[in-house]
């Protein structure tokens, strides 16, 4: 946004500096619409990044992958099926795992795996400000998953 004054006032210079040295009065005019163009883009730019955080977009692939990597090196994780991920602000995004626990776990084991799984993605990734698990077997993911998408088509 600071550019986009920046630029502004370049272009306001530029106009009325044109106008006297030139004494062509409508050079100023034509500087007026150049900023009236620099205001539009910038507010069409603005209005589609708070579209995306307004709606709820999901964490980049980039992100998505390094948690699910963080996860599957886990070693009471038998598997990290997939993530579902929103950005509530600009740099906080909050995030549901689906994960597959090793068989012979115990509840107290699963917990002390969940919070060792907190501890490292707050330390390496401090923008995932909650996350949420859930104890689940790949197929019932995939099936999950499916269902979550074909619903957001309709929508």
């Amino acid at each position: 946004m600071a550019c986009a004054a920046l630029l502004g006032l370049v272009v306001a210079f530029a106009g009325i500096l044109s106008a006297e040295l030139l004494e062509m009065p409508e050079l100023d005019g034509v500087g007026s619409v150049g900023i009236a163009i620099i205001l539009g883009a910038t507010a069409i730019f603005l209005a589609r990044e708070s579209k995306g955080l307004l709606l709820g977009e999901p964490a980049s692939p980039e992100v998505q992958n390094k948690v699910l990597a963080i996860v599957q090196q886990d070693p009471a994780v038998q598997r990290a099926n997939g993530i579902l991920s929103v950005h509530i602000g600009p740099e906080e995004i909050v995030a549901g795992l689906s994960i597959e626990f090793e068989d012979h776990l115990t509840a107290p084991e699963i917990e002390a795996c969940v919070e060792r799984l907190e501890a490292r993605l707050k330390q390496e990734m401090p923008q995932i400000s909650r996350l949420f698990v859930k104890p689940q077997a790949a197929g019932t993911w995939q099936q999950r998953r499916k269902a979550i998408a074909e619903a957001s088509e309709e929508g």
